[in-house]
C-alpha cells in the first residue's frame, strides 16, 4: 500500500521525519495535555527502571563492584517485574537514589559508551534525586519528560499539524535496521526528508549489532537515503541532533572523535566543538552522489523547544519553496 497519494493536496506538505515528532506536537499541535501526561507516567518510570537495570548488568563487564551497603538496593531493583510500577513508593525511590548517587554508578555512566544506556535515563535519574516527589503516586510528568521519554518507533506513525493555515503531514519512522524495510521504499511522493542523527553517539555501537559504530551506521544509511531513487528529487533536511550531549562528551569528557579508529581524518584536539561538528557535517555531505541534490544541514538539540522552532521555521521555508516550484509559480534554480 502506498504511504502517500500520487496526487498531492496543494495544502498538504508531506515529509518523512524521525525522532522530533513529539517536539513538533508541543510547538504546533495539541502538546501533552494532563491526561496524556498521566498516561505517559508509567513509561517514564519504565525508562528509569530499565536504564538502572542496564547499568547494574554492565557493572561486572566494567570491572566495577558495588559496595555491600548497596547490594540490597541492587537486588530490589533487579527483581522488579517486567511490568514496571506506575509510580515509585518512597522506599523504592530511596533505593534508586542510593544507587544513582553512588560513585560506582557515576563511573559506569561516564563509561556508558561501553554498553547500552538510553539518554533519557540521565535526565530522569537527575530529576529523581533533585525534584521532590518525582515519580511518586499522583505524580504527573512534565512536558519535558514527555519529550525525553524513549519509546522505539515501530512501523510508521503519521501526525498532521496546521501551521499558518498550511497542513504538514509528518511520518515518524523507526531507524533501527529491523524497521527500515517497513518504510524505506514506501515514500516516493514526499515533499522533504528530515534525517535525524545523534552526533553524540560517535563513540557508541548499535543496540542490535555491538560491532557497528553508530556514526558509521548513520553515514551508511544517509548515503542510502540521499541517493535513493525513491528520493531522487527530494531535498534532505539533515538534523545533527543532541548537540548538548555531544559537547559534554567531546569538551568535558575529552572523548576523541576517532575513539573507534574508523575516522582517522577527524580532528584530534578536543577543544573546538564547532570544528568537530563541522567535520561530522562534511562526512555526511560527502555521501551525496547526485550533484543537484539539495541538502540543508542544521545542528539541533531536540529537547530545546526554542532551538527546534527556529530550525523548523527554516525547514518550512524550504518545503514551501519546493511546493511553489512544483506548482510552477517559481522556476527551479538554474532556469
Amino acid at each position: 500500500m502506498r504511504m502517500t497519494p500520487k496526487r498531492q493536496d496543494a495544502n498538504s506538505n508531506r515529509f518523512l521525519c524521525t525522532a522530533l515528532r513529539k517536539q513538533f506536537r508541543c510547538l504546533y499541535g495539541e502538546g501533552f495535555p494532563l491526561q496524556t501526561r498521566q498516561q505517559i507516567a508509567p513509561v517514564v518510570i519504565g525508562n528509569l527502571v530499565e536504564g538502572t537495570k542496564d547499568i547494574l548488568a554492565a557493572l561486572p563487564t566494567l570491572n566495577i563492584t558495588l559496595p555491600t551497603e548497596l547490594e540490597e538496593s541492587a537486588k530490589i531493583v533487579n527483581e522488579l517485574p517486567a511490568q514496571h510500577p506506575s509510580y515509585l513508593s518512597a522506599e523504592l525511590a530511596d533505593h534508586f537514589a542510593k544507587l544513582i548517587n553512588s560513585k560506582e554508578f557515576k563511573e559506569a555512566v561516564d563509561r556508558r559508551r561501553e554498553f547500552q544506556l538510553q539518554d533519557c535515563w540521565l535526565e530522569f535519574s537527575k530529576e529523581l534525586v533533585s525534584v521532590q516527589g518525582w515519580g511518586r503516586e499522583n505524580w504527573v510528568p512534565s512536558t519535558e519528560d514527555c519529550v525525553s521519554v524513549r519509546v522505539r518507533t515501530s512501523g510508521i506513525v503519521e501526525e498532521k499539524f496546521v501551521i499558518d493555515k498550511i497542513t504538514f503531514n509528518i511520518f515518524d519512522v523507526g531507524g533501527q535496521r529491523a524497521e527500515r524495510r517497513k518504510w524505506i521504499h514506501s515514500f516516493d511522493n514526499v515533499t522533504a526528508v528530515i534525517f535525524v542523527t545523534a552526533i553524540s553517539e560517535y563513540d557508541q555501537v548499535l543496540f542490535e549489532d555491538r560491532t557497528k559504530n553508530r556514526l558509521d551506521e548513520a553515514l551508511g544509511l544517509f548515503e542510502e537515503i540521499c541517493n535513493s531513487r525513491w528520493f531522487s528529487n527530494v531535498p534532505i533536511l539533515l538534523f545533527l541532533n543532541k548537540k548538548d550531549l555531544f559537547e559534554q562528551k567531546f569538551l568535558e569528557q575529552k572523548i576523541p572523535l576517532n575513539i573507534s579508529g574508523l575516522f582517522p581524518s577527524a580532528p584530534e584536539q578536543n577543544n573546538d566543538a564547532d570544528a568537530a561538528i563541522d567535520w561530522i557535517k562534511q562526512q555526511f555531505l560527502k555521501k551525496k552522489k547526485i550533484p543537484t541534490k539539495e541538502i540543508y544541514v542544521h545542528v539541533t538539540t531536540a529537547t530545546d523547544s526554542s532551538n527546534i522552532r527556529a530550525v523548523f521555521d527554516l525547514c518550512r521555508n524550504v518545503i514551501l519553496k519546493r511546493n511553489l516550484v512544483q506548482s510552477g509559480f517559481i522556476l527551479p534554480q538554474g532556469h
